[in-house]
């Protein structure tokens, strides 16, 4: 049964935590519903792409990453890291991530725990059967992601107004990413939601609509011009106007940029 959304953020200090064998400590978001898009909280920061907002509800509950993927779990789980930022360490965002290596990284953490692997990969070729059915590891869908950031709130980084208190952005970031986790969590104890590196999400870019939608996964096929999956967050190298929680990027599923990084969720079995 969905939690009623304005008694979401009072239930955050009680929500449950779960870290696997390698230790990539997640939070249990409640299922609900929510206004995805430019909603009122967003007022002088929506951007075209966000409109018209929309109701999202949710059938399952989510494990949601803590925080984003480190460098030193990226290596662990991976045997190397893309990563450029050599110095930042291994707490850093791992960075320079495709959304091939995010989906591969994904299955590569599902068998080294012993979850079922959610995505079928082949080449470029990739396929989620069992869509938000499978409780292995995976990326968040684009609704997903906007949920867990915004954490029963409406405004514009979340839990607050305060941008460099929620994350790294152009502001205050020194041209560098940091390590992950320093900066204030949102309502769910998520870090990171705003800024740092932006994170891959499962869906296709495409245009939202007006009517309520229940697990949605995104477009089913890719746009014929210029194809891309959702990035989420905003980052270290973006201007605060863009790492609200509703803004939407988006690039092509094999550039890795070193702003560019990924948190991991799985839906929660019972």
């Amino acid at each position: 049964m969905s939690v009623p959304v304005l008694l979401l953020g009072l239930a955050a200090a009680a929500l449950p935590e779960s870290s696997g064998t390698l230790g990539y400590t997640m939070v249990r978001v409640p299922a609900g519903s929510f206004r995805q898009g430019c909603t009122k909280g967003q007022t002088g920061f929506c951007h075209k792409g966000e409109k018209p907002a929309h109701e999202v509800v949710f059938s399952h509950d989510l494990w949601v990453g803590r925080t984003e993927v480190t460098q030193a779990l990226y290596a662990e789980v991976m045997g190397s890291s893309p990563h450029r930022f050599e110095g930042c360490g291994d707490t850093c965002p791992v960075e320079s991530v495709s959304w091939f290596d995010a989906v591969r990284f994904a299955n590569k953490m599902s068998e080294s725990e012993g979850l079922e692997a959610c995505y079928q990969i082949d080449g470029n070729t990739v396929k989620w059967p069992k869509g938000v059915a499978c409780t292995g590891y995976r990326l968040p869908t684009e609704a997903e992601w906007e949920y867990a950031a915004r954490a029963g709130e409406d405004r514009p980084y979340g839990h607050t107004d305060d941008v460099d208190a929620a994350g790294w952005t152009v502001s205050n970031a020194k041209g560098r990413p940091h390590a992950v986790g320093e900066k204030q969590p949102n309502g769910w104890g998520l870090y990171d939601t705003v800024g740092n590196v932006w994170e891959w999400t499962w869906d296709w870019q495409g245009k939202y609509k007006r009517k309520s939608l229940t697990d949605p996964t995104g477009p089913a096929v890719p746009p014929k011009k210029d194809p891309r999956r959702v990035l989420r967050g905003g980052s270290w190298v973006m201007f605060t106007t863009v790492a609200t929680v509703a803004t939407r990027n988006g690039h092509a599923p094999d550039r890795a940029d070193s702003n560019t990084g990924l948190r991991l969720v799985r839906t929660a079995a019972e």
